[in-house]
């Protein structure tokens, strides 16, 4: 779902009301939260600040205009690295 309908992430089907930019990122970083214990204080840190980056890059961009939305794709590709 997070690169499908990207930068807004606002669900057009009807199956996932109020579904958006926020509630997006809420999820993984509460999931985090969730598990810090077994990551550890360093990779929590820098998983949640990798997030909040991705999140930025996507308000930056909500009409898919600049390259800011690309960036927020690629900061992904690290997330899932980690």
């Amino acid at each position: 779902m997070m690169m499908l309908k990207s930068p807004t992430f606002v669900d057009e089907t009807g199956y996932f009301l109020g579904r958006n930019l926020e509630t997006t990122f809420c999820e993984p970083n509460e999931s985090l939260r969730l598990i810090r214990g077994k990551f550890g204080d360093e990779r929590y840190s820098n998983l949640v600040a990798l997030s909040d980056r991705m999140r930025a890059h996507f308000a930056a961009d909500p009409e898919n205009q600049t390259n800011d939305t690309v960036k927020g794709g690629k900061s992904s590709s690290r997330w899932k690295s980690c």
